[in-house]
């Protein structure tokens, strides 16, 4: 038993009790980590909704046909603060944890299709938790601390471009190229040295190309619609793992496995009433394919999520701002059923947001957005998360290739 208590990470990853969180949300330890889909807070604050809302100042993270409604040189970087309060039973706990939103460069040519090119690095998944338990072998010598931890994610590399074939019909294209790390690990700990601590650690670095396409309408009036398909590469998966007792590694096993990511679709549909704009946005994403951190109690299946949102524009009459230059406010409402089935229970998620985007100068903004909501439930002694978000994007632009 001393020299083989790393079997326990299965216990611990299906929640046998919580007693102790932090970091991120426990649901970050299935699949490739909780999924990132929009990195611009003015998005963030809509719910979501992006698929088919055109901007003169943010970088479509979803649909690439956006970009050539982008009039100026932008580049644009963001950050997310999350704070939960994670509750199991009648047990609960707060923690936090915040991540750099990458980085986007956009560049419009100006050219009679109104090409732009749009390059950058954006997170994908982020996986974050921590959990530590008590476990009893029946005497308190033999009481072991078990702590789990995750920690990494997946980034995307993208580069693309957008055009205009026809009025109001924009099609965009990008490469993207999802790479990353992602670290778990088990440390069991007694009080006693008559018994030997363990740990467990599993290493995976992740290397997969693949491609997003998009399209976009906007001459019906005024309404707009938009469509994006994200074509999943096959990700290599470089594992390595390793067991020991004390703080060195005694025993360590490298290898090399294949996995789809997943393929992941989405529409969306807007309106404008005046000052108005109203979107609803629907995302699918298929993980029935992924053969990655598979779990006993857990399934992978497809996810949805149904956005919707609203933009409301008040112009910022001052000489010195140009007609880009306006205050935005928004609103969103967001809910997602995640790909995963945890001891053949759904798990979903619903989310409310609101926000605003605050003009500095004639060509920069910056973007605020406060979200709050519920993940999880806390049937079959599962755990449910209370989030709460607050986003940040900084948008700079400037007039290249006039």
């Amino acid at each position: 038993m001393k020299n083989r208590l790393w079997i326990l990470p299965l216990l611990v990853l299906c929640f046998p009790q919580m007693g102790l969180a932090q970091g991120g949300s426990i649901y970050s330890s299935f699949g490739f980590g909780d999924r990132f889909f929009e990195h611009s807070a003015a998005a963030a604050a809509m719910g979501s909704v992006s698929i088919a809302l055109p901007s003169a100042t943010r970088i479509a993270s979803q649909n690439p046909a956006l970009w050539s409604s982008v009039p100026s040189t932008r580049l644009e970087t963001g950050y997310v603060f999350r704070q939960f309060v994670k509750q199991q039973a009648d047990r609960s706990i707060a923690h936090n944890n915040g991540k750099v939103q990458g980085i986007g460069l956009l560049i419009p040519t100006r050219s009679s299709l109104r090409t732009a090119l749009a390059l950058g690095i954006r997170p994908y998944t982020t996986v974050n938790f921590y959990t530590s338990l008590q476990q009893s072998a029946g005497t308190d010598e033999a009481t072991a601390t078990i702590e789990s931890l995750g920690t990494g994610g997946l980034s995307q590399l993208f580069i693309g471009t957008s055009f205009v074939p026809l009025p109001n019909l924009a099609v965009g294209a990008a490469l993207v190229y999802t790479f990353g790390k992602i670290e778990r690990s088990i440390t069991i700990t007694f009080p006693s040295g008559n018994y030997r601590n363990s740990f467990w650690r599993h290493i995976d670095w992740f290397s997969s190309p693949g491609a997003k396409i998009g399209i976009y309408y906007g001459g019906l009036a005024s309404w707009h619609f938009g469509a994006f398909v994200e074509l999943p590469g096959t990700a290599t998966v470089s594992q390595q793992q390793q067991y020991g007792t004390g703080r060195l590694p005694d025993t360590t096993f490298e290898t090399r496995i294949t996995t789809p990511l997943p393929l992941t679709a989405g529409i969306g549909i807007a309106h404008q009433w005046g000052h108005w704009l109203i979107g609803i946005d629907g995302v699918w994403q298929d993980y029935r394919s992924v053969r990655y951190n598979l779990h006993p109690e857990a399934t992978y299946q497809t996810g949805y999520s149904i956005r919707l949102g609203g933009r409301w524009h008040m112009p910022r009459r001052h000489p010195k701002l140009s007609d880009l230059s306006s205050w935005y406010y928004f609103v969103g409402l967001r809910w997602d059923q995640l790909p995963i089935q945890v001891r053949q229970t759904a798990i979903s998620s619903i989310a409310a947001s609101l926000g605003t985007q605050i003009p500095v100068n004639a060509q920069t903004f910056l973007s605020v957005a406060l979200i709050a909501g519920r993940r999880g439930t806390l049937s079959n002694h599962l755990v449910q998360d209370w989030f709460f978000n607050i986003a940040f994007t900084f948008s700079v632009g400037e007039r290249w290739f006039q």
